[in-house]
């Protein structure tokens, strides 16, 4: 039987991984303790974890750079917003405000 190594990963690169999927997590459970809902540090709106939906959100790299993974340098956006964060070569913060009534 043949090995597959497509989308294989190093071993470092594997717990690195799963360290960053923790820190968005938890991420992601502060927002929903703060607003009742997953939102979006950039644009501010919805999100949810559903793979291949418009309002879809995983964790940002601040500083971009993907071995820095801790929680000071975690935001949550859409990806559509993860993008637009790329392609204009910004640097957005972390949200701790409160939401508004």
């Amino acid at each position: 039987m043949k090995r597959s190594y497509i989308n294989k990963v190093s071993k470092k690169t594997g717990e690195r991984n799963q360290r960053w999927k923790v820190i968005v997590l938890e991420r992601i459970e502060t927002l929903v303790d703060m607003f009742g809902y997953i939102v979006c540090e950039y644009c501010g709106g919805y999100g949810n974890l559903t793979e291949d939906d418009f309002n879809q959100v995983w964790g940002h790299h601040i500083d971009w750079d993907r071995n820095n993974c801790v929680p000071e340098n975690c935001m949550i956006a859409h990806n559509r917003c993860n993008t637009d964060i790329h392609d204009n070569n910004e640097h957005p913060q972390q949200f701790h405000g409160t939401k508004e009534g």
